[in-house]
């Protein structure tokens, strides 16, 4: 099934897609109808990228076989790669899949995309290599990627498109020499094909911009980087292009590459979908108006069962089971647990969202707190009411720290 028409131009893009269109488990899918090329938006506080690796006998194939198992929705064609006389197919890399570096060339120059272990927009980093070596620490000091991919051409970094040579405007550079590689994606005419993946942090959102190869009228990297830097996007670069180019979106492949390059290429990109799951390992009682919760004021519940966050289409969905300590609903005047509280829009947890039960009793305002454990944590307070004559009165309220698993 062919994806939906939506205009990329579209006045402030990211904007409107992160308030009003991330309904599909918090992903956009669609087809630019004035260039011909496809484009997805991804919440990273639900999407982790990943690298694909092809098992099958071709790319298309094996992506959309495994497209929709375990959540995996997006997969799309990775960077350059060779095809010897003997022996496999091999990336010019370098190439970081679950933590284990797969050994290959980088060109000098040449940029990375990759993904620190964790959750939410933060976690990743583009960056230029620094030397020959798999990911360098001079590349990223600090940083130790589950999942990356280099010998990519760059398009944007921290917002400034790149260039033949430095531009600066009142001391504000405004353009970055690319010597090494500019040359390699200036003669990208309009229709040739062009696999894009980028940032865009004010948003946390991730992407991926694929166009077929041969595609009329497509679009030239120029105006493309004008509407990159019009949507205010942080990082773009850009991967195996021409008849490589291959995207596949929930088991449908929209864009297959020429017969040859399907069946050699070696490796891809992924957006698979990982919707927060927690423990209710902390819930402190910090207020009541129940006699009987009084001696917890100030102490923690013990840990109750999993909570999990996902989208729908009203927004953001939280179903607690327990708040732990063998509380049940009556305790709190609930009528059941587990209990589902829905956000009235689509915002992601590095915001602090507020998220009620349809009956208004249970309340909890939340945000993700990505720092505090390898996955992330969800922190808020939480607010639990009766009805009553006068209106809804505090039952009881408290504190949370849901760790990520």
């Amino acid at each position: 099934m062919a994806l939906a028409d939506f205009d990329f131009s579209t006045p402030d893009l990211f904007s409107v897609v992160r308030d009003s269109y991330l309904s599909d488990n918090g992903l956009f899918a669609r087809r630019d109808p004035t260039y011909g090329f496809h484009f997805v938006i991804a919440d990273a506080a639900f999407y982790d990228l990943e690298v694909f690796e092809v098992t099958g006998s071709t790319f298309s194939g094996t992506a959309a076989e495994a497209s929709t198992a375990d959540g995996l929705r997006v997969v799309i064609n990775g960077p350059k790669y060779s095809v010897p006389l003997f022996g496999d197919t091999t990336s010019s890399g370098p190439i970081i899949q679950d933590g284990r570096a797969h050994d290959s060339y980088v060109k000098m120059d040449s940029y990375y995309i990759g993904k620190m272990p964790g959750r939410g927009i933060d976690v990743y980093s583009v960056g230029r290599a620094q030397s020959t070596a798999i990911l360098d620490p001079r590349d990223a000091p600090g940083t130790e990627f589950s999942h990356a991919v280099g010998s990519l051409v760059p398009l944007l970094h921290d917002g400034i498109p790149f260039g033949i040579s430095n531009m600066s405007d009142d001391a504000r550079i405004t353009q970055i020499a690319n010597t090494g590689l500019a040359g390699e994606w200036f003669p990208y005419f309009a229709p040739k094909g062009k696999p894009i993946y980028g940032l865009h942090r004010s948003k946390r959102l991730l992407f991926f911009l694929a166009q077929k190869d041969a595609t009329l009228p497509g679009i030239q990297i120029e105006p493309l980087l004008k509407l990159l830097v019009e949507h205010n996007v942080s990082d773009a670069v850009i991967g195996d292009g021409s008849d490589s180019v291959g995207l596949v979106v929930d088991g449908v492949a929209e864009i297959t590459p020429w017969p040859g390059k399907n069946a050699t290429i070696p490796w891809g990109l992924a957006l698979r979908l990982a919707a927060p799951v927690v423990k209710t390992g902390s819930t402190t009682i910090t207020d009541t108006s129940d006699s009987s919760l009084a001696p917890y004021i100030g102490a923690p519940l013990d840990p109750g069962a999993a909570a999990d966050f996902k989208w729908t289409a009203a927004g953001l969905q939280v179903t607690v089971q327990s708040l732990g300590g063998g509380f049940d609903a009556s305790t709190f005047h609930l009528s059941e647990l587990p209990v589902i509280l829905t956000a009235v829009s689509g915002k992601d947890l590095a915001e602090e969202v507020t998220l009620q039960s349809s009956d208004g009793l249970f309340e909890i305002v939340c945000a993700m707190d990505a720092g505090a454990s390898d996955r992330g944590t969800i922190i808020g307070t939480f607010s639990i009411f009766e009805s009553t004559g006068a209106g809804l009165a505090v039952v009881c309220r408290g504190t949370l720290s849901w760790p990520l698993t």
